[in-house]
């Protein structure tokens, strides 16, 4: 395994030095070396299979992001993709089960000091972070809904699943939920009249598919339990 394990990507967690601790314990003759600046994301099995791919090697990118990449079978390809990693490799250092252990050590202690300097902070720092956080959120939403509207964006993406295939209206909602975590928002309640009427954004994707619905875009079948398309426009959806 070729990683970067600098102190930077230790420290902020985009290297987990317990995992590859993990990793060197319970796989017989895994070799890790270290390299910085790495930033390619390429997995290799055996001699016919290579992934190479925009996702890390962690939860959010095998389970949580959206991530694209290729699956390569050509024997040919995939030795001389395994042949570019391991002659990249040779320029890194092999890093030892000791070496890890105390770089785990050092590690723990910088972190232990970092929380202690964050506790620290005076707490109106950290409420006005807190509000400047949400601010510069909603200027990026701003950002995001530029020139168009929430329903067209929401419309837009039935439409880039549906062509995909049929599905069932929670499918619709995992993901749209996935691909616009900004817009849906599941702090944010429908209230009118002072009731709770379940997740705003919720009701705006049933306004999408309504609208799309109305321009014979998209139908419901009820037998099925799910939306179709019908006729989707080349250009989207305005």
């Amino acid at each position: 395994m070729v990683t970067d394990i600098s102190l930077g990507n230790v420290v902020n967690g985009s290297t987990d030095v317990g995992a590859l601790l993990h990793l060197k314990e319970s796989i017989q003759n895994v070799e890790i070396v270290y390299l910085p600046r790495i930033h390619a994301k390429v997995y290799i099995s055996g001699a016919t299979s290579a992934i190479v791919s925009s996702a890390n090697f962690t939860d959010g990118g095998f389970h949580q992001n959206l991530e694209y990449g290729v699956r390569l079978t050509e024997p040919a390809i995939v030795a001389r993709v395994r042949q570019d990693i391991e002659d990249y490799a040779q320029l890194g250092g092999v890093v030892t089960r000791t070496r890890l252990l105390e770089l785990k050590t050092r590690i723990e202690k910088v972190k232990a000091a970092v929380r202690e300097e964050q506790k620290s902070i005076n707490r109106r720092l950290r409420e006005l972070s807190t509000e400047l956080e949400r601010e510069a959120e909603d200027e990026l939403l701003r950002v995001r809904i530029h020139g168009t509207t929430i329903n067209a964006i929401l419309s837009q993406t039935i439409l880039y699943l549906l062509v995909r295939r049929a599905m069932t209206t929670e499918e619709l909602h995992r993901y749209i939920q996935e691909i616009h975590p900004d817009i849906c928002d599941d702090t944010v309640d429908r209230v009118i009249d002072g009731e709770h009427f379940g997740k705003l954004w919720k009701h705006q994707v049933r306004n999408a598919q309504q609208h799309l619905k109305r321009n014979g875009l998209v139908a419901y079948d009820p037998a099925r339990r799910v939306w179709r398309v019908v006729n989707a426009p080349p250009g989207g959806v305005a």
